[in-house]
């Protein structure tokens, strides 16, 4: 699990996008929006706007607080892709989730963004490693 993450789910998500080829989002990125609020975002890919946001289980006072920041965000410009542990639960969910991203990607770049075959765990090991200590980058 990364530092600075809040859940091991997070961690999951962000590992199943990097398995399948797309390049690691930053995690708990800070937005200002319009309204003057700040948002932290569980992932995001900035540049582009695309938001991630893991959403485990809770009570339905934070459903109504989530769907308003979700209709902050999309309101300044920002597509935001709701992951679910349903979407964790087997490499084709996983897939799903990382073509669903890599879609949303493609659409603000105007470009494909194509998924690579699923890395082993040994492959993905060497390429978080490698991202992580800056001797390897990924661009989109």
């Amino acid at each position: 699990m990364r530092e600075g993450t809040d859940s091991s789910q997070e961690s999951r998500c962000r590992i199943a996008l990097i398995r399948n080829g797309l390049p690691c989002p930053k995690v708990n990125w800070k937005v200002r929006l319009n309204n003057g609020k700040i948002a932290l975002l569980d992932m995001a890919y900035p540049d582009i706007k695309v938001a991630i946001e893991y959403d485990g289980r809770h009570h339905a006072g934070q459903w109504l607080a989530d769907s308003k920041r979700r209709e902050a965000l999309e309101d300044d410009g920002w597509a935001y892709i709701q992951v679910t542990a349903e979407n964790l639960m087997n490499d084709f969910e996983e897939r799903a989730l990382a073509q669903r991203v890599a879609d949303r990607m493609s659409q603000r770049l105007s470009k494909p963004i194509m998924l690579c075959q699923r890395m082993s765990s040994g492959r993905i090991h060497i390429r978080i490693t490698s991202l992580a200590n800056g001797s390897r980058k990924i661009l989109i």
